[in-house]
């Protein structure tokens, strides 16, 4: 995930970060302490109340699949899919998160978010940033108690989430939601990635830089709360306009004050990963191309050079982002793609019945 609260909802690894503090909100909401209310964000600045554009584009082959880009929140905004999404969830055979949305196995591999035996948050921070962050968490009605034995980079991920605990309590994130209907509905569910490779793009990050992480993450919430910004209103008027070079400019807009760091960081937390990503699509588009599947990651993999769509027009694929339509509307629009591939498949064929009869009297001669 993107390291703080502006971007986090739109890198990959905000996935974990999510499982994780649902697994842990008995002890992160203690029922004696509720959050204290955010201030309210400017009237102007208000979020829509519905998806306006929907980050759904499909992939034009004979049996179309389809890329969505998904928020990691459980707000009734995004859960409450449109009709053009829904339909391509309830008749896809396959569907693919970039974790397996399973929380058994979510729960068993959280220990890589755990620091090693004998090792305390406070140690890892130092008393004055770790008093700080105890305050803000303290501020937003949480508890320290499990924080206390986390990585400082997961500590810090989770920060952007305090306002969104109260719902993550009982309600599930969008990702959880879609996957779990397919399974429900008895098709093929999985992941892109493996809890290794999320939890793996921090591994090598030095005490200091982490502590560099969670401070400047934290100095960023709290100037733009100050600035009467709420930040996860803030993320989510991106999302629901639909606005693809806002959310490539989102993307970029990372927090910190070291930039070798936050260079790093970005290439292992967009780019390597897009490029991985957008292999693995392609590998299950070819093993099962009488398939229709949907590839729902989230919303910072799509845009950009080396963003998801890009790597794939690359790999031959034609791609067409959908709009909000009447079912009518969205049936005829993708049987006209259907089509069209159909069209192209025919002078694919034609060209090569001409190629063979050439040969044939050649050989003749």
């Amino acid at each position: 995930m993107i390291p703080k609260l502006r971007t986090y909802w739109l890198s990959p690894f905000a996935t974990l970060v999510v499982a994780a503090v649902a697994l842990l909100l008995p002890q992160l909401l203690p029922a004696q302490a509720p959050p204290t209310k955010p201030a309210a964000a400017p009237a102007a600045a208000a979020a829509p109340t519905a998806v306006e554009r929907p980050l759904l584009w499909r992939i034009e082959l004979a049996t179309p699949s389809y890329l969505f880009g998904t928020i990691h929140l459980p707000d009734e905004r995004v859960t409450e899919l449109p009709p053009v999404v829904d339909e391509a969830i309830e008749r896809c055979d396959a569907l693919y998160t970039e974790l397996p949305m399973d929380l058994a196995l979510l729960m068993k591999q959280m220990g890589r978010m755990q620091l090693p035996e004998g090792e305390t948050l406070r140690g890892a921070l130092g008393d004055e940033l770790y008093d700080e962050v105890a305050a803000y968490v303290q501020k937003k009605g949480a508890s320290m108690a499990m924080l206390d034995r986390m990585q400082p980079w997961a500590v810090g991920a989770q920060l952007g989430l305090l306002d969104q605990m109260k719902k993550m309590a009982v309600k599930q994130p969008l990702d959880m939601v879609i996957y779990q209907r397919a399974k429900r509905a008895g098709k093929t569910v999985g992941g892109l990635e493996t809890v290794e490779e999320q939890a793996s793009v921090f591994g090598d990050m030095t005490q200091a830089e982490q502590r560099t992480f969670v401070r400047d993450g934290l100095a960023d919430i709290v100037k733009k709360e100050a600035e009467g910004v709420h930040p996860t209103e803030d993320l989510l008027r991106l999302y629901l306009k639909g606005d693809e070079a806002a959310i490539d400019a989102r993307v970029n807009d990372f927090p910190l004050t070291d930039a070798k760091l936050k260079k790093r960081l970005m290439t292992r937390l967009i780019d390597d990963r897009n490029v991985a990503m957008a292999d693995r699509i392609v590998r299950k588009l070819q093993e099962a191309p009488e398939r229709a599947q949907v590839f729902a990651v989230g919303a910072a993999h799509y845009p950009g050079k080396v963003g998801v769509l890009e790597l794939l027009r690359q790999r031959g694929y034609r791609i067409t982002r959908l709009e909000l339509a009447a079912d009518d509307a969205a049936r005829a629009a993708e049987a006209a793609a259907v089509d069209a591939v159909i069209a192209d498949r025919q002078r694919e064929v034609e060209a090569l019945r001409a190629r063979r009869a050439k040969l044939a009297e050649a050989g003749a001669k």
